[in-house]
């Protein structure tokens, strides 16, 4: 059976279709993509309101460090590995070769995130210790008993990215949608029944992502087997090691980027300790954490599709030009810009609506400071692209590295004065302070990721929303006619001026020859 023909495969003309690089192409896919975040999202938002009604804030806080980890994981070895697979794919030229690639991957992520989860094991108290901070030594039993079910959450995980990933090559858009679906429904129910049915706390919560992992896992390694083989070579695995080995610390530095705020929330707040032994640092972290979620589940969603695909189509034309990449960005921020925007003004409401708990409801002041801030993290995502096309992954520790210090620097300082708000204005310099540097290195490797006035008049429409929405629910009450009137007529004038300023289609070039003149 030759390799197109085996399951799995893409006709070659579907393929060839699906390699068009259009705007239109790259919006159709990203909405296909979309489906999943966008239904993923909803579900746990809807569920939100029923988790916040069974886990207090320190509980929160605890599955925000639980999910940190669930983070730190991947990125010792897999995500690196698949992103080295995205590029090299396209570098082969027969399906032969593309399919050692994938093979190649698939068997490195296999076996190191088992050999990492084997050794996080045998140190499992000492990272539970590390992890959570002295003061809630009294609950320490139960955190090592967190960190253990995450190290065997972290090989099935590998293995379910490592197939999405490999129908993402193949742009099978809706496959990947089926099955992220099936994944979050089996999920989402299962946390329901531990938590409400059976009262398990954040441990059920645990339990219920490791049985999601386990069934998707066991599907697509049997999807990989049989559409690519188990055939990894030495000459592929060497030639990813070297374009990964740099990316290793770059996705380390970027998880920090992510959690630091979290993790030093918790040891730089208050460290009385309540009956269950955890902190008052913990329930802190929290509020923070919920108000975190809402617009990061709106990057996942909309900034998150766009990369699945805008990533690949960038990687396989990597000669399109520099015009198309700063058309791509600006069309991105623009809608982004809105997004974002959108959920800065509307931050009360949306804490509201998902928590009936009301020691929740501090969140919505951080909302708008981490809607700016992953406005940013999507400009930097763009350039990223840009300069993992061009092979720069070594400028990408630079950067991340250097955002990492001045995120640290910025928590540490402001921490324990401002709290909360404290550690998101610090989420929202060291976000930005790395886009435009990222954005001024793609430019020197010859490809303007996107224009900088653009990006800064999107950050300045998510701040003035914030500043609007802050405004109006300190004269009414959220939930009042006047402040959805306004608020939606806010909405309203925003979404005019994305549409004025939306790029059209890009030109295709004629279809036909010269018209013939006219005699």
């Amino acid at each position: 059976m030759s390799a197109d023909e085996r399951p799995g495969r893409a006709p070659e003309a579907l393929r060839g279709e699906d390699r068009s690089d259009s705007v239109r192409d790259l919006a159709r896919h990203s909405t296909v993509y979309a489906v999943a975040p966008i239904a993923q999202r909803l579900i746990a938002l809807l569920l939100i309101r029923f988790y916040t009604a069974e886990l207090d804030t320190a509980e929160w806080g605890v599955l925000a460090l639980a999910d940190l980890l669930l983070g730190l994981l991947p990125l010792l070895v897999g995500s690196s590995l698949l992103a080295g697979m995205s590029r090299f794919y396209f570098l082969k030229a027969g399906d032969a070769d593309r399919d050692r690639v994938v093979s190649t991957v698939a068997v490195g992520v296999a076996l190191t995130s088992l050999a990492i989860s084997g050794a996080g094991w045998l140190a499992r108290d000492a990272i539970a210790a590390a992890l959570f901070s002295g003061a809630t030594a009294g609950a320490m039993p139960e955190f090592v008993d967190l960190v253990s079910i995450c190290l065997v959450i972290f090989p099935l995980a590998m293995v379910t990215a490592t197939g999405l990933q490999a129908l993402q090559l193949l742009k099978r858009s809706r496959a990947v949608v089926r099955v992220t679906l099936a994944k979050s429904a089996l999920e989402a129910g299962l946390k329901l029944w531990f938590l409400l049915g059976l009262g398990l706390g954040v441990r059920g919560f645990l339990l219920a992502v490791l049985i999601g992992e386990a069934v998707a896992a066991a599907g697509l390694l049997t999807w990989l087997l049989s559409t690519f083989g188990a055939r990894p070579t030495r000459s592929a695995g060497r030639a990813l090691l070297r374009y990964c080995a740099p990316i290793v610390p770059v996705a380390l530095f970027q998880l920090g980027l992510h959690q630091s705020d979290k993790l030093l929330l918790e040891r730089l707040g208050p460290t009385d300790v309540d009956g269950q032994g955890l902190t008052r640092g913990l329930a802190l972290l929290g509020v923070y954490a919920l108000g975190y979620q809402v617009p990061y589940l709106l990057h996942v969603t909309l900034s998150g599709s766009f990369q699945k695909i805008w990533q690949p189509n960038a990687f396989a034309s990597a000669e399109a030009g520099p015009a198309r990449a700063v058309r791509v960005g600006r069309l991105a921020l623009t809608v982004l810009g809105a997004a974002h925007a959108a959920a800065a003004l509307f931050a009360s409401q949306g804490v509201r609506v998902l928590t009936a708990n009301e020691t929740y409801h501090g969140a919505d002041a951080v909302v708008p400071w981490i809607a700016a801030a992953y406005l940013g993290y999507a400009a930097y995502a763009l350039a990223q692209t840009a300069l993992m096309a061009s092979m720069r992954t070594g400028t990408l520790a630079l950067l991340n590295g250097g955002a990492l210090l001045l995120d640290v620097g910025l928590n540490v300082a402001l921490i324990p004065e401002h709290g909360i708000l404290g550690a998101a204005a610090a989420t929202l310099v060291s976000f930005w302070a790395l886009a435009l540097a990222a954005a001024r290195a793609s430019r020197a490797a010859g490809v303007a990721a996107f224009e900088a006035a653009h990006a800064l008049v999107a950050l300045a429409a998510v701040a003035g929303a914030g500043a609007l929405g802050a405004w109006i629910d300190g004269r009414y009450d959220p939930f009042t006619w006047p402040a959805w009137a306004l608020k939606c007529g806010a909405v309203v004038l925003l979404a005019a001026f994305v549409h004025r300023s939306l790029p059209g289609e890009e030109p295709r070039g004629p279809r036909r020859g010269p018209r013939a003149p006219s005699p």
